[in-house]
């Protein structure tokens, strides 16, 4: 089907853009088809070798991005049908390709008025394919050859762990500079020996990481490896690799496939085996037993918690940290967070991690991850302020955005006029200053209609882009402006008001479900753009009827129920007492639990929950 689309455009019936839509559907649908498959003999073969309820998990979310792309192509055509647009000859039926889980979707199909049809594929998608699969091979080939070469460069590992006591392997991605976003947000104040941390590069999660970040991790002390040649600049950073088995036992599969269906179940066993095999011998080498990742979307996440329920006892744990906003319907969120151990900003976030479908053990409230720092930025945005008003500024916006495009819930349309709207007024009002921080540099670049507006907003000196985005906090632009607007269910708003400022989203996706409307309809939440601009400059004019507009006050107990500036020392802590649990010898379950009731005592008994 190649009909137009544009999901941040299109409605559902409810009103909300058709991409939430997408999301709960395939999420639904893959839950149905991993029921399916479980009656075939390959799959249960491979459930028993695995013996992990996260096995089911990680098909789950496999079947969804192998089904993603039709139930997008379903949804689409039942839009043009439900507002009685016109379709083209030719595409009033959904294809699907005639390979793997697909094959099977016409039994589950929910809209039956609309057929399915398998179109066998192109010799030039075949080739694409084949392509594909060969030049992954090579690659792992050259990686597998550089192996030898680099465990003959680098005999020695770290040597400096405690012996025969686990270790924490931190996944590094945001880097390790605690004024952003940190990946050791949570090792200071701790209490936890930096010879028990173990910091691995694995590209392409990040960049290659360069002198001066290995420097910076030299100096916290901790451990650090790199587990392919790609992952760092520096030619003197360890590098290691699995030994290929060595004798060692590993996991193999018997059956064989017998038609397209199981063929793809037995390639997405293979898959998941080599990754269990992999991560195991990762976990036997370094003896990691807690393992904090970044977490989301990712095949490898599951298949790293896999690895652990195989160990003696369910000998480790996966942590991961909330790091955006828990915005999405809870089904939507399948295998987004995959971990044990998940800390949220607050207890509400249970909410959103309700049905299970992460298979998420304990939910940990330790508030905003990043709050230690806000101190210090008060310094540097009064600093940045002061340039304002020296410029003739009276009222300074933040304007923060998001990732836009047809099969994201944000058009670029809806972009173009969030941007429009705002620089306009600059343009018009000298009083006016705006600062953007921007979510990554491809979200303006992508736009063209606001760039040439964008670079006269620039020129007059009130409009400033803050540079170095990935990983730059939001409170860097709020803190200095008198209100802060982001597009949709914005995190960067959420943690503006965290940090005391003030904020509202601008929801063009019409996200009604969400809670905030509840909160404050026209307050702190809008679905109309040129409602929301005359509510911030009616703020600006001093208006009293919008004296409480972008006041998160009555709710940041909510929001976060500390703001002290200890959650990464909470997280840290709890970490640790869960490190202390292993030495003990207790098994994964006895941890948590008793990890949970330590954090009862302190924090609260709502701030700890099992799921």
């Amino acid at each position: 089907m190649t009909l137009p689309y544009e999901l941040g455009e299109m409605k559902s019936e409810n009103g909300e853009v058709l991409r939430y839509e997408i999301e709960v559907t395939a999420s639904d649908l893959a839950i149905q088809l991993s029921t399916i498959i479980r009656e075939y003999p390959i799959y249960k073969e491979i459930l028993e070798k695995t013996r992990s309820p996260k096995t089911d998990l990680y098909f789950q979310t496999a079947i969804k991005e192998e089904i993603y792309a039709v139930i997008r192509d379903l949804c689409v055509l039942r839009w043009y049908r439900r507002n009685n647009v016109p379709v083209p000859d030719g595409e009033e039926v959904v294809s699907a390709p005639p390979t793997g889980i697909c094959l099977l979707l016409d039994q589950i199909w929910p809209d039956k008025d609309i057929p399915i049809r398998f179109a066998e594929m192109s010799l030039k998608d075949r080739l694409n394919l084949r392509y594909r699969s060969l030049r992954s091979f090579a690659r792992r080939s050259v990686d597998q050859g550089s192996a030898f070469y680099c465990r003959w460069k680098y005999k020695g590992f770290p040597e400096n762990r405690p012996e025969g006591k686990g270790s924490i392997a931190v996944q590094y991605v945001d880097g390790v500079d605690f004024q952003r976003r940190s990946d050791l947000v949570w090792y200071p104040g701790s209490g936890i020996d930096p010879a028990r941390v173990l910091m691995y590069f694995a590209w392409p999660d990040h960049h290659p990481v360069n002198a001066k970040v290995i420097q910076s991790i030299e100096e916290i002390g901790i451990n650090y490896v790199s587990l392919n040649i790609h992952s760092a600049e520096c030619s003197n950073v360890p590098v290691w690799y699995p030994s290929f088995n060595g004798g060692k036992k590993t996991i193999v599969l018997r059956l064989r496939p017998g038609n397209r269906v199981e063929k793809w179940i037995y390639n997405m066993g293979r898959k998941l085996i080599n990754e269990i095999n992999y991560w195991s011998e990762f976990y036997k080498t370094f003896n990691i037993r807690l393992h904090v990742i970044i977490g989301g979307r990712d095949l490898k996440y599951i298949a790293q918690g896999i690895a652990f329920d195989l160990m003696v006892a369910k000998n480790g744990l996966i942590a991961g940290k909330e790091r955006s906003e828990l915005q999405w319907p809870p089904v939507a969120i399948l295998g987004w967070y995959p971990v044990d151990v998940f800390f949220t900003w607050a207890p509400r976030a249970a909410h959103y991690l309700r049905p299970n479908v992460n298979r998420v053990i304990a939910s940990v409230a330790a508030g905003y991850p990043n709050d230690v720092v806000f101190d210090h930025k008060v310094i540097d945005a009064k600093k940045l302020k002061d340039v304002l008003r020296s410029r003739g500024v009276d009222f300074t916006i933040s304007l923060f955005d998001n990732a836009h495009g047809p099969d994201i819930a944000h058009s670029t349309a809806n972009m173009e006029r969030f941007y429009l709207a705002f620089l306009d007024w600059l343009l018009e009002d000298p009083t006016v200053g705006i600062l953007i921080k921007s979510k990554k540099p491809s979200v303006l670049q992508r736009l063209p209609r606001v760039l040439p507006v964008l670079t006269q907003a620039e020129a007059t000196g009130r409009c400033v882009r803050l540079g170095d985005e990935f990983g730059r906090l939001p409170v860097d632009a709020s803190l200095a402006s008198d209100i802060s607007v982001g597009i949709g269910i914005s995190t960067a708003i959420i943690e503006a008001a965290i940090a005391g400022c003030r904020g509202i989203h601008c929801d063009l996706t019409h996200f009604r479900s969400h809670e905030f409307y509840q909160w404050g309809y026209e307050r702190l939440i809008f679905d109309d753009l040129d409602r929301l601009m005359v509510s911030v400059k009616g703020c600006k004019s001093g208006n009293s009827v919008y004296a409480e507009l972008g006041d998160w006050s009555p709710f940041l107990d909510r929001l976060d129920p500390f703001r002290d500036g200890r959650a990464g020392e909470r997280m840290g802590v709890y970490l640790r007492w869960c490190l202390e649990g292993f030495d003990e010898g207790l098994n994964r379950n006895e941890i948590i639990r008793r990890a949970n009731e330590k954090y009862h005592n302190r924090w609260g008994e709502d701030k700890a929950v099992i799921l």
